[in-house]
Order: C-alpha cells, then sequence, then structure tokens
C-alpha cells in the first residue's frame, strides 16, 4: 500500500486550518460585538464604572499577551495544531478589534505564515471602534512623587485678571464681605470662574492677587486650621465681572451664583465639558482642548483639597480668632496709634493665646511691617470681641522662652491627634491619588489626540504609540527574537505621518540600542533592523567572556532539559490517544535528543571553564551548528577536528516526513 503524497497531506492539514480559523472567525465577531456594546454602555456610565471596564479590559488584554505571541516562534508552527492555531487567532483577532497595534501587528504576521505555510488565505477583521480603543489604551502616567505638599502636580493657569469677583452677604447684597481677581483658565466660562471664587473665598479669603505658592499655602494652612475658613456658603453669594468692571463699576455681573448652589453648578459644569471630551456634544477641537485643559485643573484641583483633609484629619480643632498689630507714634504733640496688620486665624491645638500672639507679631517683624519694641502691640480676639491676648514687641522673646519648649513638645509628641483617623484619610488618599492619576492620563490622552487632529494628523497613531509602550516593555524587549522585533518595526513604518509614528519609532530606535547595542538609524527599513539584530545576537553568542560563556551553555542545557520534558509528555499524551506508534516513537525519540544535547551542554559549560576566552568563543560557534559527541570533540573541533557525528534532523523535516504538514 502506497503513501499518501506529502501535497495531499498538506492540503488536507489546510483545510483543517480554513474550517477552524471560519470558525473562529465567528466567535470572534460575536465576542467583538459584545465587549463593544459593553464599552458603549460603560461611556454612558459614571466615571467610575467606565474606568472599572477599562481596568477589567486591560487585565484581560494582558492575560492574552503571552498567547499573542507564540506566532512569533518559528518553533511555535512546527508543532501547533489546526485548532491551536486557529484558537490564538481567535484571541488576537478579538483584540485586534479594538485597534491594538501589537495585536494587529501580530494578526497580520499570522495571516503571512498561514498563508505561507498551509496555503489558506485569511480574509481582514471587520473594522475597529474608536470607544472601546479608547478605553483599551493604558493611559500615560500622569503624576509623579508623593502625595505630600512639595510634590504637588503642575496647576495650568490662564492670563491674571481675566476676571473680578464680589462675595456679598445673600440676605443683605449691599454688604461686600470680599472681592478680587481671578487667574482663571482662557476657556474658563462666567460660571467656572463663579465656582473658583467661591472656593478661593471658603480657603480663608479673597485672592488679592496671591501668586500660585501663596494659594496652594493658604489651602493646606486652612486644611491645618491655621487660618479662618469662610463662614457656611450658603450665606454668600458672588458675583462674575470682566476685568476692570468690578464692584467700583457697577456693571451687570456676567453671572451670579448663590453659595448654596456651588456644589450643584460645579458638578453641572463638569458633565457639560465630559461630554464634550467623549465627542457626546458637537463640538470643535480647540473647545475638546479647553475643556480638557478645565478638567485636567479640576482633577488636581480635587486631589489638592483631598491631601489639605488627609492632613488635617485627626486633629483637634484649633480656635478661630481675630488679630490686629498697632504702632504707636508722635505725631503733632500727641500719642497716636496706627494699625500695622490685621487677619482672621485659627489657634492651633495645643498653643496659648500668648504663644500665638508672639509667632503673629515675630513674623509681621520679618516681613518689615512691625517691630520689636514697646512702641508695637498686638491684640488677639475670639468670635465675641473678646480679648485673649495683648502684648507689646518686647515680650516676644520672655513669652517664647516660657511657653515655647512646651508646645513644640506637645506637637511633637502628636498631642490631641487621633492615629485612626490618620491612618484611615491616608489609606482614602491613596486610593484618591491612584483614580486622579488615572483620570490626569485620561486627559493627557485625549488632549494629545485633539493637538494631533488640530496638526492635520490622525489620532489614532497616539493610541496606538501609547499602546505600544504598555505592551513593549523590559521584560517584552529581554525575550523578543528578532522576527518578531522586527514585524513590529515594519508594522509602525505603515503608520500615518504624525507625532504618534514618530514617538513609537523613538521608542524603537532607543530600545534596539539600549537592549541589542544596534545603533539603527530612523529610515532603516525592517529588513536592514533584522540583519542588524540578527548580526548582533550572533556575535553577543560568540565573543563573550569564558565565565559568560559557561552560563550561556548552562541556559542552553536547560531550555533542551524542558524542550525534553515537553515532547515527553506529547509522547505520552499522543499514546494514550491512540495515534500512530510511528508519531508517538518520534516525539519520543525528539524528546531523547533533547535530553542528550542538555547532557553535553552541561558537559561543555564544565570544559569550557578551563580553556581561554579564544578557545571559548571558538567552542560556542561550533556548538551552535549542531551538538556533537562529547564535549571534548567540540573542543577538538575549535582546533579544526570537527567530530564527523551526523546531526539530528531538525523537528520540521521529520513532521514532513511523516506527513505531520510541518513546513
Amino acid at each position: 500500500m502506497s503513501e499518501q503524497p506529502v501535497e495531499e497531506i498538506l492540503a488536507a492539514f489546510g483545510e483543517r486550518i480554513r474550517a477552524a480559523i471560519t470558525v473562529a472567525m465567528e466567535i470572534t465577531e460575536v465576542v467583538a460585538r459584545r465587549r463593544m456594546e459593553l464599552a458603549r454602555e460603560a461611556q454612558a456610565s459614571s466615571e467610575a464604572a467606565r474606568a472599572d471596564f477599562a481596568a477589567r479590559l486591560r487585565t484581560e488584554r494582558d492575560g492574552a499577551m503571552p498567547i499573542m505571541r507564540q506566532p512569533w516562534d518559528a518553533a511555535w508552527w512546527r508543532r501547533a495544531e489546526p485548532q491551536e492555531i486557529a484558537h490564538v487567532w481567535q484571541v488576537t483577532a478579538g483584540w485586534a478589534t479594538t485597534d491594538d497595534p501589537y495585536a494587529r501587528t501580530t494578526q497580520d504576521h499570522m495571516r503571512r505564515q498561514i498563508q505561507q505555510r498551509y496555503g489558506v488565505s485569511v480574509p481582514n477583521q471587520p473594522v475597529p471602534e474608536n470607544d472601546l480603543a479608547l478605553l483599551m489604551t493604558p493611559r500615560p502616567e500622569a503624576e509623579r512623587g508623593g502625595s505630600g505638599p512639595g510634590n504637588e502636580p503642575e496647576l495650568a493657569e490662564g492670563a491674571q485678571g481675566q476676571y473680578e469677583y464680589v462675595v456679598r452677604d445673600a440676605a443683605n447684597p449691599d454688604v461686600v464681605l470680599a472681592q478680587g481677581t481671578l487667574a482663571a483658565d482662557p476657556a474658563a466660562a462666567p460660571a467656572d470662574v463663579a465656582v473658583q471664587g467661591l472656593r478661593q473665598y471658603a480657603q480663608g479669603g479673597p485672592d488679592h492677587g496671591a501668586t500660585r505658592d501663596e494659594r496652594i499655602d493658604r489651602l493646606f494652612d486652612t486644611a491645618y486650621g491655621r487660618v479662618s475658613p469662610a463662614g457656611d456658603l450658603s450665606t454668600v453669594d458672588i458675583d462674575v465681572y470682566p476685568a476692570g468692571q468690578g464692584e467700583s463699576g457697577r456693571s451687570t455681573p456676567l453671572y451670579s451664583l448663590e453659595g448654596a448652589r456651588i456644589e450643584e453648578v460645579r458638578q453641572e459644569r463638569r458633565t457639560e465639558r465630559q461630554r464634550v471630551i467623549d465627542g457626546q456634544t458637537e463640538a470643535s477641537d480647540e473647545e475638546v482642548l479647553a475643556a480638557t485643559a478645565l478638567e485636567e485643573r479640576a482633577t488636581r484641583e480635587d486631589l489638592r483639597y483631598e491631601q489639605a483633609r488627609a492632613a488635617a484629619a485627626g486633629r483637634e480643632p484649633g480656635q478661630q480668632v481675630t488679630w490686629s498689630i498697632n504702632q504707636r507714634v508722635f505725631e503733632k504733640e500727641q500719642d497716636l496709634t496706627r494699625g500695622v496688620a490685621e487677619g482672621t486665624a485659627v489657634i492651633p491645638p495645643g498653643m496659648s493665646p500668648e504663644l500665638f500672639a508672639t509667632e503673629q507679631l515675630a513674623q509681621a517683624a520679618a516681613d518689615g511691617q512691625a517691630g520689636r519694641g514697646e512702641d508695637y502691640s498686638i491684640v488677639v480676639r475670639d468670635r465675641g470681641s473678646t480679648t485673649l491676648a495683648q502684648l507689646t514687641g518686647a515680650q516676644v522673646e520672655a513669652v517664647r522662652a516660657a511657653q515655647g519648649p512646651a508646645y513644640e513638645a506637645a506637637r511633637a509628641a502628636e498631642a490631641g491627634v487621633d492615629v485612626r483617623a490618620v491612618e484611615q484619610a491616608q489609606a482614602e488618599l491613596a486610593t484618591t491619588t491612584a483614580a486622579a492619576r488615572e483620570r490626569m492620563g485620561d486627559l493627557r490622552l485625549r488632549r494629545e489626540m485633539a493637538e494631533a487632529r488640530l496638526r492635520g494628523e490622525s489620532d489614532q497613531t497616539v493610541m496606538w504609540a501609547e499602546r505600544l509602550r504598555h505592551d513593549l516593555d523590559t521584560g517584552w524587549w529581554e525575550t523578543a527574537n528578532p522576527t518578531e522585533i522586527t514585524g513590529v518595526w515594519k508594522h509602525v513604518g505603515t503608520w500615518p505621518e504624525g507625532a504618534g509614528k514618530t514617538a513609537a519609532q523613538a521608542q524603537l530606535w532607543a530600545a534596539v540600542q539600549r537592549m541589542h547595542g544596534v545603533v539603527v538609524t530612523p529610515g532603516a527599513s525592517a529588513s536592514d533592523v533584522a540583519a542588524a539584530l540578527e548580526k548582533a545576537l550572533d556575535a553577543q553568542g560568540r565573543g563573550l567572556p569564558g565565565d559568560r560563556q559557561d552560563e550561556r551553555q548552562r541556559q542552553q542545557s536547560r531550555d533542551e532539559e524542558a524542550a525534553a520534558n515537553a515532547s515527553g509528555e506529547r509522547a505520552e499524551g499522543m499514546a494514550a490517544a491512540g495515534e500512530p506508534m510511528e508519531d508517538v516513537r518520534a516525539e519520543a525519540g525528539h524528546a531523547g535528543d533533547m535530553q542528550a544535547a542538555a547532557v553535553q551542554d552541561r558537559q561543555a559549560a564544565a570544559a569550557l571553564a578551563d580553556v581561554g576566552d579564544r578557545e571559548a568563543a571558538d567552542a560556542v560557534a561550533v556548538a551552535a551548528q549542531g551538538f556533537s559527541g562529547t564535549p571534548s570533540s567540540r573542543l577538538a573541533a575549535s582546533q579544526g577536528k570537527r567530530s564527523q557525528r551526523p546531526r539530528p534532523k531538525p523537528r520540521q523535516q521529520r513532521d514532513q516526513e511523516r506527513g505531520r504538514g510541518g513546513r
């Protein structure tokens, strides 16, 4: 009975692959459609629900990465069965529908391999949808550092003095409680400015042209109880005017806001901006950029408030007071009193009014507003105008010496601090900070996409570049083979021109040089990169010091032993499944060959330790062409006495000879 021709066997194998992939594509389409439905639902949900769904998607995607890397290994194709190929296609195609650049690269590679090896043409998958791609794309890391005051994210500011505001008593609008100017973002609406003005008022008073650092300091002072916060905002209103037309101009306000509605209006404005950012409201790219900038500011501001709240958690509230510093002067033959400075504050817990008074007077002296002699005095009163402390500049040092050490000791011991409350606040802050950074990353990505569109570029490359940055981490580069690297290189070369493509190419150039020492010019083709990588990896395997050659041989022996164990397990499985004994014996024979190679490589590693670097390099070069009978024969071959023992046939050739369809 004649054996079936190899061509017929390959054709039959190809038909099995065609059938398996057809089923896989149908399943992929169902799964992709369901993912997109869930993505649309997530887009319409709350920010927290959307973030949770995106995190779950990315976890699933990270789990698929090892599966999608398999087709880049030539050995995988030699042993993979049709169902296994179809499964990897299904996983890869499923993520390619999310506009995932690595999945699309792998899918194209699989399509070429299936055509070349089995003569099966696989059609393209459906066009991906942007919403799902956005959810899938990891957000750039938005913030770095800790959560303390010294590690605050930068706050983007607009032009100074763009608006003016007036805070009034809600019951008596003629009573002006505070007024000032606001450094609002250029795209801020009057409603945004009103909210910002009330929040500044709640921090302790009007702006009065304070610098950015001064505003941040006041925010934390408020949280720590060192300055007087405003009262209940439900008792005040705010009017917003154009710059230069505030209370003195008596013009009609651009916007008026009741303090009781501040959070309601703030959330309304943020919801409107988010709809613009998500594309749910028709808007120009300039409007998307403006909305993104305002949301970045709002997110940073929320985080600062949470940081300030956590810093003050568990600490006893201080006593709210007013203080005034006066100077006694002699004018026109009489003693007069002139006010120097005044303000409201909160006395920190454990500090006496007298010690607080000395600190305020000493600070005024340091600022050049007052002196320390008898001519300067300070009065501290409670909210009921009862005098709590009164002293002169000459008494400052005496009070400090008498009361300062005890107060500092109590503060160092954290007297009056609820440790449990502090720990709980810090834990909540960690969660809030993580969410804020995720949010900032999302906004930054949206901003970069809008900027790309304004430049006339494709915004998809921005997503693709960020996705690749996430996927091609150090672990990927350490294990990627030249085929895989050049496959990604070639795929990035097909992207539309723009900042995203430039960023991705720069990432590839830098990583190839860093990981493999190969300097690649920006215009290099994929074949140039492949040749350079092959040359570099070949050199790395032959020209290393002797101790590293030993380790390379030991690692090779471990890899061969693992392959031997895997082949042995496959042989047992084939026998249990009743496959032809010829195939079982071939698989077992391959396991034996690999086991023998592992033993000899271990022996070779020991022998290489006894020779010089040059001889070791030559020996490894010979060993790379196929293992010899003994370690000594390897060393002999390095001196022109190569063993004549035949090399074992490659597995691919054996598979073809026994009609298993390997190429």
